[in-house]
């Protein structure tokens, strides 16, 4: 036990070694690169990521696992992952973070909506049920705290972890959403769905790239995140 931690960080500068002396080619390379990720940026990325990899590295592989946080932390530095891409706003020692960019939110409802009426008013907003995204269960957004300090406050029905099964929900019922604009940009139209600018500040939110600071001498990690930056800045915004 009193030794675990200087075999660990031994284990740490074998590895650094190693991969510094690896050269990355990925016009030939078979390497398995594993992204922590939640749904969003696993529906946002993968697309565009995957159909560059084919493109210019055929025998590549790719596999996305869902963490986020303090989980994601935990797999990169446990070696489960090799990065992780989300919102993060606190980097623990013995990491390295990359802002990629910033999301901010829009309104979804489906169309034709019998409240909105083609024009999301804060009244109108308030008067709809409202679904929220949440990976704890929680019934209290960004957006509540906002109200609060009006005065008001909104109709929170349901939440769910998945921005793809509340994309889904709201395409079949009454409810709405506020969701990060680039998903909406991406996803809206194949769900049928309106998007609207919020009637209210919502405070936009960091989208950052995870690295432990061991892999720091990796060429083949550096040519993912480069990647993974590129097709990220690259998605349709509305």
């Amino acid at each position: 036990l009193a030794l675990g931690p200087q075999v660990a960080r031994l284990l740490d500068l074998a590895g650094e070694a190693g991969r510094a002396s690896r050269d990355f080619d990925p016009k030939t390379s078979t390497h398995l690169f594993r992204v922590a990720a939640n749904d969003l940026f696993c529906t946002l990325l993968a697309p565009p990521l995957l159909a560059d990899l084919r493109r210019v590295a055929p025998s590549v592989r790719l596999t996305f696992r869902y963490a986020v946080s303090a989980q994601a932390f935990e797999g990169l530095k446990s070696d489960e992952f090799d990065l992780a891409v989300g919102r993060f706003y606190e980097l623990p020692g013995g990491f390295e973070s990359t802002q990629i960019a910033e999301e901010g939110f829009v309104v979804v409802a489906r169309r034709n909506h019998p409240l909105i009426r083609g024009r999301l008013t804060l009244k109108r907003w308030l008067a709809c049920d409202h679904l929220l995204v949440s990976f704890s269960g929680g019934l209290h957004g960004a957006a509540d705290a906002t109200l609060a300090g009006q005065g008001l406050k909104r109709n929170v029905g349901a939440s769910m972890p998945l921005f793809s099964a509340a994309l889904a929900s709201v395409a079949a019922s009454d409810m709405i959403a506020a969701v990060p604009a680039r998903l909406a940009a991406a996803q809206a139209g194949r769900f049928k769905l309106a998007v609207y600018p919020p009637p209210i500040s919502i405070a936009p939110f960091p989208v950052s790239l995870i690295r432990h600071e061991r892999s720091k001498s990796d060429a083949g990690l550096d040519w993912l995140a480069a990647k993974i930056v590129a097709c990220y800045r690259a998605l349709p915004q509305l």
